[in-house]
Formats: structure tokens, C-alpha cells, sequence
């Protein structure tokens, strides 16, 4: 039977500052990879409050969005597939789909900074569960504090990652080197953070962090090296 394979990579060495999925259980540790907290340091503040974003932008983005989701529901309306799994699960897969069997997903982003889990809490969890657990999990919140400092936020990491050795030529070839077909890059994962610069969202790598699309480059190095990309 055919099958596809999809292997889910961390590639917490894109940036300089990322613990390489090896937890960090003190200040100590951190400074060991060069987490050193300011002795006065600034919180991240957004360039707009939340008001303003509804004034500027969130009723403009609301109206854009009922009208593209009306047009997606006369799509499904006249195409002979529904957005149901009874309907789903009846069409065939692509050709070359079948065909590639292997593909690599990058499951890299913000949270690739923390890269931390908490292992008392046994097995492993994906690395982009830390924005949600540094706020609801005991063992996150203190490791949080102790780590990056008390009141820090998610979106501090901004100023960590610098993406300095981020290489999408290599990477890809990295890929294909190793016989995979398709990329599944999580390019705006649970965080909300897209790669590219999304006319949806300001939280993107190219608005804020690096300030670079991070997306594009890696779309374009990855077609000559015979890789689909699949964007999730």
C-alpha cells in the first residue's frame, strides 16, 4: 500500500538564540545560550492598543472577511466537494502526492526561542504549545519568570529571534537531499504569527522580530529543487 510519510522537524538552529529543544530549568542555564535578562529591562509594547486596532483596522479586516467567506461557501455550493468528512473522505489523493510518499514539516516559530517543556509532566509536548502553557501551566509560569523574568510576555521573544542563520537556499537543498518531495512549513501556527507579510495580521516576521518575509524565500529556493510546498 502507498502511503504518505510526513516527518515533523524542529529546526530550532534557524536562530541563534533557541535552546535546541533542550530544557532550561534556571537563569543559569539560560545564560549559558545567551538568555541574559536586562537588569532594567523594557516589556514589548504594541504600536497600536487594542481600541485602536479595532478603530484602524479589525472592522475593514471583518468586512473582508464575511464577504471572501461568502464566496467560499458558492464554491462549495457548486463543486461537487463539501467541507464535510463524509464528503472529504471519498476524494482521491493527488497523484503526485502518492508519488512523493515523503515529506519534512517544519514546525518552527516564536516558540522555537523558549524551546522548553515541561518534563515532569511526562512524555513530550510540540514545542508551540509553550505560548499557551507559559500562561495556564504552573511548572511554565515559574520557569517564565525565573527564565525571561516576572511579567514577561509571548511576544518578547520578538527580540530574540534574530534569524541570522537562516538559509532557505540550503535548507531546501538540505531537504531534497535527503529524498523528501513536499514542505510542510507551519507558517502561522496556534500563535498567530504569520512568516510572510500577511495583509491579515500585523503580528508577522515581517512587521515585527526579524522584520523579513522568512515564507517567500523558502517558497522560491524550494520549486527549483523539485519540492512542493505545503502551507499550513
Amino acid at each position: 500500500m502507498r502511503c504518505a510519510m510526513s516527518l515533523s522537524v524542529l529546526i530550532s538552529a534557524l536562530t541563534v538564540q533557541t535552546l535546541a529543544g533542550e530544557p532550561s530549568a534556571s537563569v543559569k542555564d539560560a545564560a549559558a545560550v545567551g538568555f541574559v535578562r536586562p537588569a532594567d529591562p523594557k516589556a514589548f509594547r504594541y504600536e497600536y492598543s487594542t481600541e485602536q486596532l479595532r478603530e484602524k483596522f479589525s472592522d475593514e479586516l471583518m468586512r473582508r472577511a464575511e464577504k471572501e467567506w461568502q464566496e467560499l461557501n458558492a464554491v462549495n455550493e457548486k463543486g461537487p466537494w463539501k467541507p464535510a468528512w463524509e464528503s472529504l473522505d471519498k476524494h482521491p489523493l493527488p497523484e503526485w502526492f502518492r508519488d512523493a510518499k515523503f515529506g519534512i514539516a517544519i514546525n518552527w516559530g516564536l516558540y522555537s526561542v523558549p524551546a522548553w517543556d515541561n518534563r515532569q509532566r511526562g512524555g513530550r509536548q510540540y514545542p508551540d504549545a509553550y505560548p499557551t502553557w507559559m500562561y495556564h501551566d504552573p511548572a511554565h509560569i515559574a520557569h517564565q519568570a525565573e527564565t525571561f523574568g516576572a511579567g514577561s510576555q509571548y511576544d518578547d521573544f520578538f527580540r530574540k529571534l534574530t534569524t541570522e542563520n537562516y538559509d532557505p537556499k540550503n535548507l531546501a537543498a538540505l531537504i531534497d537531499g535527503v529524498g523528501a518531495r513536499y514542505i510542510l512549513p507551519f507558517c502561522k501556527h496556534h500563535d498567530g504569527v504569520a512568516w510572510w507579510d500577511s495583509e491579515w495580521t500585523r503580528r508577522s516576521f515581517a512587521q515585527m522580530g526579524p522584520k523579513q518575509d522568512l515564507l517567500t524565500p523558502l517558497v522560491k529556493e524550494a520549486q527549483p529543487e523539485g519540492c512542493s510546498l505545503l502551507l499550513s
